[in-house]
């Protein structure tokens, strides 16, 4: 199962990019990065899909039976590269706070990881990981938010939306992994 308005991401659909937002950071421990850049190695994560704004009636994206603007919220987070890449450690934020931390989270080639607001979460999500938010809520603001997936004080891959990210829908790349965001 895809969470209600979701697209389900099939590997080798798109072209493989390195992350929209490069950043000069190092791999997680025991990941090799997809390929090597000036600088610094870029880690192969895409922020892929943010939901802010779960429709209260119709909106239950972690599939347990019940809509709620809080505990359907959902970030997700896709690795582009050729090895498996391990997040624990790397923290997902928005302006406010820190929203969840990984916990033993090794994340395959090709696969995402849904982080939702709250659980229970109920599905397979097309074989994506899935985790709560580690601080029970996501919280991400309907008006407009920065979201950001931080290792220490480096930040990996970041995205900002505005009062798009309030109107009952998600926000996904178009095309998955490498496009601009739209409303899903």
């Amino acid at each position: 199962l895809v969470p209600p308005g979701a697209r389900e991401w099939q590997p080798g659909s798109t072209g493989l990019a390195g992350p929209s937002e490069p950043s000069e950071a190092l791999p997680a421990p025991g990941a090799v990065p997809a390929s090597p850049s000036p600088g610094g190695f870029p880690p192969p994560l895409v922020i892929n899909e943010v939901h802010a704004d779960p429709d209260s009636t119709d909106g239950d994206a972690n599939g347990d039976g019940t809509a709620n603007t809080t505990a359907d919220e959902f970030i997700e987070i896709v690795n582009t590269g050729d090895t498996p890449f391990d997040l624990s450690g790397f923290s997902l934020n928005d302006l406010v706070s820190q929203r969840h931390v990984f916990t033993n989270t090794v994340l395959q080639p090709g696969c995402a990881v849904v982080i939702f607001g709250s659980g229970p979460i109920v599905g397979d999500f097309g074989g994506a990981l899935t985790q709560d938010a580690s601080s029970a809520a996501l919280g991400l603001n309907n008006s407009g938010d920065t979201v950001s997936l931080e290792n220490g004080n480096l930040t990996i891959a970041e995205v900002t939306y505005g009062v798009e990210g309030g109107n009952n829908q998600s926000l996904t790349r178009d095309p998955d992994l490498t496009g601009g965001f739209t409303q899903n």
